[in-house]
Formats: C-alpha cells, structure tokens, sequence
C-alpha cells in the first residue's frame, strides 16, 4: 500500500498530490523533533505507540487543478444517534462536574459518530468534492498503514510560514449565523487566544496581534484572532510547536491536567482528531493546520467533533454544536 497525502490549501484552484512509493513513512518520537524534518507530518492529539508521529516523505510530487465538481455519494447505513447521546451525556456529567469544582477553567469534550457503509469508498472523488464544498478551508486526504485513511476539511492554522515571518490563530467559539456573540463564546475565545499571546511572548519577537473578529467555515461561525511574528534567536519550529500544542482549543486549562483528563476519560480515543497535519519545511513553505471537521475512513466512517465547555455549558447545546461540525463531513458523502 503507497502512502500519500492530498492537499489543498485554502482560496486555492489546485492541489497538490505526494506519495511515498518506497518504504514506509518514518515516525517521529516527538512533536519537539519536527524542527529537524522535511516531509507531511500527521499528529494525533497524543502520540503512542499505537497512534504515532507520521512524516511523509514522498517520492512523487505533483500540483493538479481541482477540476469539475464529482459525484461522492456513499451507500451507508442510519446511525444509532440515542446511543451515541447517551455516551455524550455522561461524557459530559463527568467533564463538567471538573469545571464546577474548579479543578479545570476549560475543557475540550469530543465524541465520535460512527456510520456503517454499504460499498466501498472513492477516497478521491470525497476529497475533490470536499474542495468545492468548502473553498475557503484546508482540505486534506491523508492514508498510510499506520495511520489508516483521514479526511478533513479544517479551518484552523497551527502554524504557517516560509521560513521568516510565521502565522497562527485563535479560533475557538461557535455560532450557526453571524450575530451577537455570548458571552460564555467569548470567554472560551479569550482563553485561547491569551494563551497563543503568552507562548508566542516567550518563543516569538516581532508579535502583531489582531483585533478579534468572525470568521465563516463550513456554514458555521467563529471568533478569530490572528497572530503573525518571528521567531525568537535560539527557537526552533519544532521548539514553538512543542510549547504551543495543544492549545486551549482543543485541550483545556491548565494544558497538561486536562490533557490527561481527556485521554482517560472521553468515552472514544481520539486518535489524530485535534492532532495536526500538514507540508513542513523549517527553513521553506510551512503549512500546518489543526485536524478539525474530519473523518477516518475504513470498513466504516468515524466522523469527529468537539467544543469547549466552561462553567456555564449545557449539555444540549454542546451536543447540538457537536452535530452542526459533524455536518461539514456529512456533507461530503451525502
């Protein structure tokens, strides 16, 4: 089986297509050591033994335009929504009773819809329908034997630049319609975007911060702030990404106490949901986005969504923001 990786960067008419025709793709012991390669790099949202650091190296590049829109209808089955509510619910019980008692100020709580297919998959015609679908979001299409087969259609820079001057963002908040925005998203944005601004203090220079402001993906609404700055004299890319992932975004505060919380806890593994993805070059182009609106493709489809509680959440409407992200990958198949 090659390994490969499709990609298609935001706003733009074409793709690019790599694959790995000989050996396998390399893994990396830790997201520090990312600074020292070349390749597409594949993150979970925790490495292990089972879920590694994957880095692509291809032997084949090739930039293609996107084309007319394609037929990518899947033959699947009704999901059993009431089982996968009830997962979500003490799911819920359990991470926001953390909140309540003070013990964390933010949590990211994700869940897994699982549809049972009928035929087979065109992974291809999904992802090219998926670039028209959302032209305004980085498209990705990511297979190997380690990691299995992803799509995702992701609205969130980790880290983007070309070897000088390096963006990223806050993105965190959720509405269906541009309107006034709740308090309780704010906070949720306010946190994240305070803690971008602190590690960037100690591995960046040059620091211009936005005004925050919404941004559209995929028919839903975010609050964004975004951050552009050099990096400091002595700080390496893989040095920012060790410090800066994973954010409150998809974690919580404090990083370190809610990221075990979450591995121990959240009723389905995450695997590379919330993890990373992207074209990595230290010293060249660097596009790297949070793996956000994305599904794992195999005998069946794994769709995942999450959000970000605080004291104040309740649980239906966090369910209901888990289905309106679950949509952007429903969309594609149905």
């Amino acid at each position: 089986m090659d390994s490969f990786a499709f990609y298609r960067l935001p706003e733009q008419r074409e793709y690019v297509r790599m694959k790995q025709t000989t050996g396998s793709p390399r893994t990396i012991g830790s997201v520090a050591e990312l600074g020292e390669q070349r390749g597409f790099v594949m993150v979970p949202f925790a490495a292990s033994k089972d879920c590694p650091i994957v880095l692509l190296e291809p032997d084949e590049v090739s930039v293609c335009p996107v084309g007319d829109d394609v037929e990518a209808h899947i033959e699947d089955c009704p999901v059993r929504e009431d089982a996968e509510r009830a997962c979500y619910q003490a799911d819920f019980a359990r991470f926001h009773a953390r909140l309540k008692s003070g013990e964390f100020r933010k949590i990211v709580l994700a869940r897994c819809s699982e549809v049972s297919l009928r035929g087979p998959v065109d992974t291809e015609s999904l992802f090219l329908h998926a670039c028209h679908l959302y032209p305004h979001q980085m498209i990705a299409l990511f297979s190997s034997p380690l990691t299995g087969t992803w799509l995702m259609a992701t609205p969130e820079v980790l880290l983007d630049g070309d070897g000088c001057r390096w963006r990223t963002m806050a993105l965190a908040g959720t509405m269906k319609t541009d309107g006034p925005w709740s308090e309780k998203n704010r906070e949720e944005q306010r946190y994240v975007a305070g803690y971008i601004m602190d590690r960037l203090t100690r591995y960046g220079e040059n620091v211009s911060r936005s005004a925050t402001y919404t941004r559209s993906a995929a028919r839903l609404c975010h609050l964004c702030t975004d951050f552009e700055f050099d990096l400091a004299p002595g700080c390496g890319v893989g040095d920012l990404l060790d410090a800066l992932y994973p954010t409150p975004a998809v974690c919580g505060i404090p990083k370190e106490e809610t990221r075990r919380y979450i591995l121990d806890n959240e009723h389905t593994p995450r695997l590379y949901y919330s993890g990373f993805l992207g074209p990595l070059d230290p010293v060249g182009e660097t596009h790297l986005f949070v793996s956000l609106r994305c599904m794992k493709i195999g005998a069946g489809l794994q769709l995942y969504a999450g959000g970000g509680l605080l004291t104040d959440s309740r649980e239906e409407r966090e369910w209901e923001e888990t289905e309106d992200k679950l949509n952007t990958m429903r969309h594609v198949f149905e």
